[in-house]
């Protein structure tokens, strides 16, 4: 069971944004893998012979697999795991060089990321990690 009662603000918002960027995943990776009708009209990837390429297909499944890493870092910071905030520095870092590949929308992400590094590093964040379960 989940015990958030004194977790402080800043924890609760990275929750939230690692919520936010888990939903958004899921919704992306169905849209993707599920539905290829809702991208007509996009250019879609194709093999050399000229036979549409699984691409979409896999680009849905990797963000699904994403949804599920982001599920799995919110309930490891809820339990206060030492593992969370390793897995959340290491996704901050891809997704901000990610981020720097899809530039310049990329800067939301960028900023994102930069907002979840703040919160984390707050004092407040810090202290209700290092206190006992």
């Amino acid at each position: 069971m989940l015990n958030l009662r004194n977790a402080p603000k800043s924890i609760i918002g990275v929750m939230v944004v690692i919520a936010v960027g888990a939903v958004f995943n899921f919704v992306m990776g169905l849209l993707l893998a599920l539905a290829p009708e809702v991208l007509k009209g996009i250019e879609q990837p194709a093999m050399a012979s000229g036979a549409p390429s699984k691409l979409i297909l896999i680009s849905g499944v990797a963000c699904i697999a994403i949804g599920f890493v982001y599920i799995w870092v919110l309930k490891e910071l809820a339990n206060k795991s030492p593992l969370a905030v390793v897995m959340i520095y290491t996704l901050l870092v891809i997704t901000s060089l990610f981020g720097l590949f899809r530039l310049p929308i990329g800067f939301l992400n960028i900023a994102a990321n930069l907002l979840l590094l703040f919160f984390l590093r707050s004092k407040s964040a810090k202290q209700w990690l290092n206190s006992p379960s």
